[in-house]
């Protein structure tokens, strides 16, 4: 009968040995898959901040080209119309008599 105990005794050893190095290894298999979430998370956002990055720069530059598009269309067409102001001949006679007849009438 002692036998029969010191049996389980070991018995029950050996399983808390198996147990404890199974703990262990589960352990260890979490640090490591958290090591390996954290490296990917890491990757992860260094690639979005890179992408975000030329993304923005992206539209700077398309925000620029538009903008001195429109500046150059403007400067011509501001050109255009003092030109026009220019080259057009004033009726001065006509004027004088709009303001004679808006300022005494």
């Amino acid at each position: 009968m002692e036998e029969n105990i010191e049996d389980n005794i070991d018995i029950t050893r050996h399983l808390l040995e198996v147990e404890n190095e199974a703990a262990q290894m589960v352990a260890e298999a979490e640090k490591e898959a958290d090591s390996i979430i954290a490296a990917a998370r890491a990757e992860a956002d260094g690639e979005f901040k890179k992408r975000y990055t030329d993304f923005v720069k992206s539209l700077e530059s398309k925000e620029e080209e538009s903008r001195k598009a429109f500046l150059a269309d403007h400067d011509r067409q501001m050109d255009e119309y003092r030109q026009s102001l220019s080259s057009s001949e004033k009726d001065q006679s006509a004027f004088n008599g709009l303001l004679e007849k808006l300022l005494y009438a």
